[in-house]
């Protein structure tokens, strides 16, 4: 393995495990020094990756989340019936599906770092804001029928995961994705 496969092989490792870190813990509740460990690397190394530090870390993170939602929702839309409801509700059975899989203690980055104030990552302008907005526009570019509803769509969705982690019950994805896929229908 090259050096430069092995620096990105490192900095996505990274990534995904803050990633995880960050779902469960918060981004507060999570430290740098857990990152490392957790990721099986340095301070050092991680400093090379992000000399911008923490902050650096959870842009990456915010990123690579968005990333990861443009992935999940083109799969959810090529799965679906076309409408607009049916994306909603494929989508939001789908982060039960997570749920289940990784548990119901995990939440959203993009929710952690807005909430977190301490994050230095929320505001107008913000990393966090920028990642909003690249979720409205995967929603819209990804299905013409949701336009219009990219942020009824995103402030359900983050309300039922916070919901769902609460409650330790995934169902309350899958319920609140079925009403608003039902509201959808409605309005055509």
């Amino acid at each position: 393995m090259t050096a430069d496969r092995r620096r990105t092989t490192t900095r996505a490792t990274l990534v995904d495990v803050a990633l995880m870190l960050f779902r469960r813990q918060g981004i507060s509740g999570t430290g740098v020094a857990e990152v490392c460990h957790a990721a099986g690397t340095s301070k050092g190394v991680f400093a090379h990756h992000f000399p911008g530090g923490k902050k650096a870390l959870v842009v990456a993170c915010l990123e690579r989340n968005g990333e990861d939602f443009a992935t999940l929702l083109d799969r959810t839309v090529a799965r679906s019936d076309g409408s607009a409801a049916a994306v909603v509700q494929a989508l939001f059975s789908r982060y039960a599906e997570l749920m289940r899989r990784y548990g119901t203690d995990i939440g959203c980055p993009m929710a952690a770092a807005a909430v977190d104030s301490r994050s230095g990552v929320a505001g107008a302008g913000s990393p966090a804001a920028v990642a909003v907005d690249r979720w409205r526009a995967e929603i819209t570019g990804r299905h013409a029928a949701l336009a219009g509803h990219d942020e009824l769509v995103l402030a359900t969705l983050e309300g039922a995961l916070v919901l769902a982690r609460a409650t330790g019950d995934p169902g309350a994805l899958e319920r609140t994705g079925g009403r608003l896929a039902e509201i959808l229908r409605s309005a055509q």
